[in-house]
């Protein structure tokens, strides 16, 4: 791989990243209810399903899910059902005086990684994605793992980079939600969206 194919691909990343999507908005409502350091912990649980995606990727999953289409079709359906399910329950999320208050069961370290983790794994899109965007900057005259591993590394990397900055982005936003109006207001927009997103995950066809 040169180093002009390595910018190339950079750019088309930095552009793919700065999209908010499931997993920003997961990040954005964690940093704006518990705080940064949850967002953090949600963050990585994103990040980890992330690279999960990737290498399965390259280890031939989407190639399965391609020749498989009920096995396709069975994430797609868990995928979507899982997003929804986190819109309507942001939708009912109680609102009070204190807009960083926990949600049950979703203030403990483990379930904001799971949350995260849960939120990136449920969209098949990435293998498809993956699949087929991966091969577009490596070169087939090199070893093949040294690439790839360029490659994940720097997708990590950049996505790191923008789910810190609208984590700290929205924190900004906690000071202003101390009416109860605004706070629910907050919740049921993003739980719209998130039923959006798995509306739109239904939709799709690879």
């Amino acid at each position: 791989m040169t180093l002009a194919t390595w910018w190339l691909y950079l750019g088309a990343v930095v552009l793919i990243s700065c999209t908010p999507g499931p997993n920003v908005l997961y990040v954005t409502t964690r940093s704006i209810r518990f705080g940064v350091g949850a967002a953090m912990i949600g963050m990585k649980g994103c990040l980890a399903a992330l690279t999960l995606v990737l290498i399965a990727s390259v280890a031939g999953v989407s190639a399965f899910m391609f020749a498989v289409p009920p096995a396709f079709q069975a994430l797609k359906y868990a995928g979507a059902a899982y997003l929804i399910f986190l819109g309507v329950q942001l939708w009912w999320a109680p609102v009070g005086a204190a807009p960083a208050g926990p949600l049950p069961g979703q203030s403990t370290g483990w379930a904001l990684f799971r949350g995260g983790f849960l939120v990136g794994i449920s969209n098949p899109k990435l293998l498809v994605f993956a699949a087929a965007f991966f091969p577009q900057f490596i070169a087939p005259s090199a070893p093949w793992a040294p690439q790839f591993a360029l490659l994940v590394a720097t997708f990590i990397a950049v996505e790191t980079f923008f789910y810190t900055l609208y984590s700290l982005s929205s924190r900004r936003l906690a000071a202003h939600l101390t009416k109860e109006v605004w706070q629910r207001r907050l919740n049921r927009a993003s739980g719209v969206v998130f039923v959006g997103f798995g509306v739109a995950l239904l939709r799709y066809r690879p």
